[in-house]
Formats: C-alpha cells, structure tokens, sequence
C-alpha cells in the first residue's frame, strides 16, 4: 500500500504510549506467527521489528 510506511510509523507511536493491548481470540494466532517473522528477519527495518 503506498501509505503503508506512514501507516507503520503512526501505529509504532500508538503501540509505544499504549498501556494495554487486546486481541481478539481469532485475530492473535494468525497476527502472532506474522510478526514473530518480523520480529526475527533481520532484515526488517528497525521500526517494523519494534513493532514485532
């Protein structure tokens, strides 16, 4: 999406001033397995791996 880069950086400042997160039972698995990738693919951008 073009939007995607200012769409990330906008969530990592909402995702860093949050106090608690809620997931949904149905949501959680799929987004979990997704951003553990993020998370462990060093070749992901530093924001994208702190938002993993």
């Amino acid at each position: 999406m073009p939007f995607e880069d200012a769409f990330n950086t906008h969530n990592l400042s909402l995702l860093r001033n949050a106090a608690t997160l809620v997931y949904g039972s149905t949501w959680f698995p799929d987004n979990w397995r997704s951003w553990s990738a993020v998370a462990a693919d060093s070749a992901q951008s530093d924001r994208d791996r702190e938002i993993a």
